[in-house]
């Protein structure tokens, strides 16, 4: 999996691609908002970081058009823009967090991780209907409401998937 960041600045680009090389995935980066778009709407990525004022199209409207398409991929609007009424606009369209330029490379850090923990325990819990979630010898297939142990199979009464489901995970 991949961070897509759309930012025309090539510094800023830079800066964002070494703090974040902590999380240890690769990354994607665009100049500008139209190829940002075209990249994040044709890849699955874990994280969008989105600069606010863009050649091409403005991070509002990326933001808005992902959104239209259904994708909650978490994304982390960065601008120069501090006034209370940007930020919110972000907010309401469907950005998950605002950070304003200049900013503390540790606090962007802390909040990609935050987005990802949060897609992550999202992910797990929305995706499964066709997940294998195994510990040591046990494997539930939440996809049939089976139950394996050491490769034999346990039929499950409902209430006892849900149950095994919640243990599990």
């Amino acid at each position: 999996m991949h961070i897509a960041i759309i930012e025309d600045d090539p510094n800023l680009r830079s800066l964002l691609k070494i703090v974040l090389s902590e999380l240890n995935l690769q990354m994607d980066e665009f100049d500008n908002g139209w190829k940002g778009l075209d990249g994040v709407m044709q890849n699955n990525y874990r994280l969008l970081i989105l600069d606010l004022m863009l050649p091409g199209i403005s991070g509002i409207e990326i933001c808005r058009k992902i959104r239209q398409s259904n994708n909650q991929l978490p994304i982390l609007m960065l601008t120069a823009k501090s006034e209370e009424d940007d930020k919110i606009a972000g907010l309401e369209i469907g950005a998950d967090d605002y950070l304003t330029k200049p900013f503390s490379n540790r606090e962007l850090l802390a909040r990609a991780k935050a987005l990802l923990r949060r897609s992550e325990v999202k992910n797990q819990s929305g995706n499964s209907e066709n997940k294998i979630i195994s510990i040591g010898n046990l494997k539930l297939n939440t996809a049939n409401q089976v139950l394996t142990k050491n490769n034999v199979e346990v039929r499950l009464t409902s209430k006892e998937f849900d149950l095994i489901k919640l243990f599990m995970t």
